[in-house]
């Protein structure tokens, strides 16, 4: 049991003496002036900001604690250092204990006090001095705050341990019956039997080797928590001694006739029965009352779930918890009534004197639920009291969950308006700022081709016009970046041909590059159709390659080129230059909004820092792809980005020919232009079946025989090489061309070693692909 600190106790351990009480005393002359002001900062700028006491402390509840608190402090010091203050400090303790709060929340209080101590030392000259005293005094305080805790715990051990005595208990009552069962068995069988020799019972028929009595012994000293289960020791002692004197007396009978011998059976069978009675029943009572314990938690678990389901709509503060206190009240009526004596449900505090066998405060919508229950006087009544302390921690920590929910939902609530009214201002500037800024440009304009304009006004009209287009695109880069922080970005994705694209953004590129005398290389030829947003993409092509001409130096290199990344199933695109380069710590914050590297060039080349947060949207969050960067200053950089294949935007046509007994040919190639131009020179002569992917590809040589087939390189879901790689693994021998765009140098790297492949061909030179194979016929 626990022992309760007192004074003497306290003065030895934090060694008080008669100069640190007159220090004690000097600050009661001047603690209670600053005291409420110290509780205020603990509670209001501390204690309500951490997330340890959001699900047990109240903003409803801090006016009250601060007054009481503050009251506590002075006392502290005022008052006499004797039992009555001492029996105050566990009297707020308790308080500390109703509200829900555990020791760790105690001792971070008093944490958090001392720091505020300390910090107003440094403004005030007699919290300096008196520092010293005032720290110990809040250990003491913090101690004997403690001890109400210790105590309950201490209550707790106890009530666990008789707990287990009683399962103990019940353990030793069940191998006493498990014994006189055997014994008594035991008996039957060889008085049923012809064999007249009793030496195989001798010993169980004596009742001082009997281990049934070594266990009634055993007992003895349990007599009392025996009681309480209806069983009386001294009963089943007498059963159990006249049970052996019939043995006895049926040992003695051995050589008497049947008759007789049955009667004695009968008395010692009747004689069992008795101490069966005695011993089954409270086994069976302990049974049913668990099982009742554990079905009607589980029922008590369902319902609450059905509830959270009812109430998931609602979002009225004071409804939920209204609904709470009346559902919990119905729940634990329905599920566990049948053992309850009294039940205490309300916003109230519990009522004078009320003793519980459990007890809990829920938190909710700043409102204190107060859960008082009393157990019946039923068998296994510790095993009940568990159960639904258990069940009360499950409400009390979805009462939590759901107060953090109903806070997110108002937050996302919130947001949701401000990005509604981000969106609005946003649309309405977009309008009241393109139209002025369109009108500055296109009268600049006017007057710039106007002859009769003096020289001298000339540099300032141009001036007028690049400051107007400059502030147009930050506009316009500042409202696509809006849309897609939004998610209201257009995306409209569909079979591509990357080298339309290619050619599009070179043309801005190019004089940007011939003006620096920046030489500029990307693949003009490329057979390559990818399932991505034209416009998009072109907006991330234009935006990567100007900043690499922008910070390349003049006779520098930029180029743009694209590959097959084979392990990975995505096509990469690179841009890379030859200019100052990236630092590595500045690299880890490039894609971040509104983010610019600092170097040479920033004073000339003026932007937004916002480009390139919006191509890492583009590329990553709508096309699923990943955008990269490696760089060495001063050598250049490579940007990376890449696009997945498409495993469904895949087509598949057939082509019958008017020629008679016209063989059967397998076009894989996805640019339609080249489709039309084979199919319009190959028909007359071969059976057509296109298709402009891989695995279609695959599945068609699978279920289908092919007398030829072309392959192009690059395709909508792969590369060429992955059929040809199918075809030797599945020993399909069928002649195969390779036709492309792309040199043959870079296509060798990438083809197996094959026999199937008879050529490669560029696609410049689709005519001299078609006549080879017409002549093959």
């Amino acid at each position: 049991m626990y022992q309760s600190v007192d004074i003497a106790s306290l003065i030895a351990v934090f060694a008080l003496n008669e100069e640190q009480m007159r220090r004690r005393e000097k600050v009661g002359t001047y603690i209670h002036s600053f005291s409420a002001l110290v509780y205020d900062r603990m509670y209001n700028h501390y204690l309500l900001k951490e997330p340890m006491y959001h699900s047990v402390l109240s903003s409803a509840d801090v006016p009250r604690l601060i007054r009481m608190q503050s009251e506590y402090l002075s006392s502290l010091f005022i008052h006499p250092f004797d039992d009555r203050l001492l029996e105050r400090t566990r009297q707020v303790g308790n308080i500390h204990i109703a509200i829900g709060l555990e020791p760790v929340h105690v001792s971070r209080g008093y944490n958090i006090l001392s720091e505020i101590i300390i910090s107003l030392s440094e403004v005030n000259t007699q919290i300096r001095e008196d520092m010293a005293i005032i720290l110990k005094m809040l250990h003491v305080s913090e101690t004997v705050m403690l001890e109400s805790y210790f105590e309950r715990y201490s209550q707790h051990q106890d009530e666990m341990n008789r707990e287990n005595e009683i399962l103990n208990l019940f353990d030793k009552l069940y191998a006493a019956l498990t014994i006189h069962k055997q014994t008594q068995k035991k008996v039957v069988n060889y008085f049923l039997s012809h064999d007249n020799n009793m030496a195989s019972v001798a010993e169980p028929l004596s009742e001082h080797d009997c281990p049934f009595s070594a266990l009634l012994d055993e007992l003895s000293g349990k007599q009392a928590l025996l009681e309480g289960f209806g069983i009386e020791l001294q009963q089943i002692r007498t059963l159990h001694h006249a049970y052996h004197e019939s043995l006895k007396q049926l040992n003695s009978a051995i050589t008497q006739p049947e008759e007789q011998k049955n009667i004695l059976l009968k008395k010692i069978a009747e004689q069992s029965d008795a101490l069966y009675s005695i011993l089954d029943k409270p086994l069976e009572e302990i049974s049913a009352t668990s099982y009742l314990g554990v079905h009607s938690g589980m029922a008590f678990l369902e319902a609450c779930a059905l509830s959270n389901h009812d109430s998931a709509g609602s979002r009225d503060a004071d409804e939920i918890v209204d609904n709470m206190q009346e559902k919990l009240r119905t729940q634990l009526q329905k599920t566990v009534g049948w053992c309850i004596e009294e039940l205490h449900i309300g916003f109230s505090e519990f009522p004078f004197g009320a003793q519980f066998d459990v007890s809990e405060r829920i938190l909710l919508k700043g409102k204190r639920i107060y859960i008082g229950v009393m157990i019946k006087a039923i068998p296994n009544k510790v095993f009940m009291v568990e159960i639904i302390k258990i069940l009360l921690e499950i409400v009390r920590q979805n009462a939590y969950n759901k107060e953090r929910e109903y806070a997110l939902i108002q937050l996302v609530d919130q947001v949701e308006r401000a990005s509604q009214s981000k969106d609005m201002f946003l649309a309405n500037m977009s309008h009241e700022l393109r139209t002025p800024l369109n009108a500055i440009i296109g009268f600049s304009q006017i007057l710039g081709m106007n002859p009769a304009l003096p020289q001298n006004l000339k540099p300032y009209i141009d001036k007028i016009s690049i400051a107007g287009n400059n502030l147009l695109t930050l506009v316009n880069t500042i409202l696509d970046f809006a849309k897609l922080e939004a998610g209201k970005l257009t995306f409209k994705p569909d079979i591509t041909i990357i080298s339309g694209v290619m050619r599009d953004v070179a043309t801005i590129i190019e004089p940007m590059a011939l003006k620096k005398s920046i030489r500029f290389h990307y693949p003009e030829l490329i057979s390559l159709g990818l399932y991505l947003d034209r416009q998009l993409i072109h907006q991330v092509l234009l935006n990567l390659l100007s900043n690499a001409v922008k910070f390349t130096p003049e006779g520098g290199e930029v180029s743009m080129s694209v590959d097959f990344d084979e392990e990975k199933r995505v096509y990469r695109f690179s841009i890379c230059d030859t200019g100052i380069g990236i630092e590595a710590k500045d690299i880890a914050t490039l894609f971040d909004p509104f983010t610019q590297v600092e170097n040479p060039f920033q004073k000339t080349a003026k932007g937004t820092g916002l480009g390139l947060a919006i191509t890492k949207r583009i590329i990553e969050d709508l096309h699923g792809g990943k955008l990269w960067v490696e760089s060495e200053p001063g050598r250049g950089s490579c940007f990376y980005f890449t696009i997945p294949v498409s495993q469904t935007q895949n087509t598949v046509e057939r082509y019958s020919s008017s020629t008679e007994d016209a063989k059967k040919m397998l076009i894989v190639e996805d640019a339609p232009e080249y489709q039309k131009m084979l199919l319009e020179r190959l028909q007359d002569h071969y059976h057509l079946v296109m298709t402009n992917s891989v695995n279609r590809a695959k599945e068609m040589l699978e279920s289908e025989s092919f007398d030829f087939i072309v392959l192009d390189f690059f395709l909508v879901d792969g590369i060429s090489s992955e059929v040809l790689q199918f075809m030797e693994h599945n020993r399909i021998a069928i002649p195969v061309i390779i036709i492309s765009a792309e040199d043959d140098s870079k296509l060798i790297a990438h083809l197996p070693n094959t026999e199937s492949v008879e050529g490669i061909f560029n696609k410049a030179h689709i005519q001299e692909i078609c006549d080879y194979l017409t002549k093959r016929l």
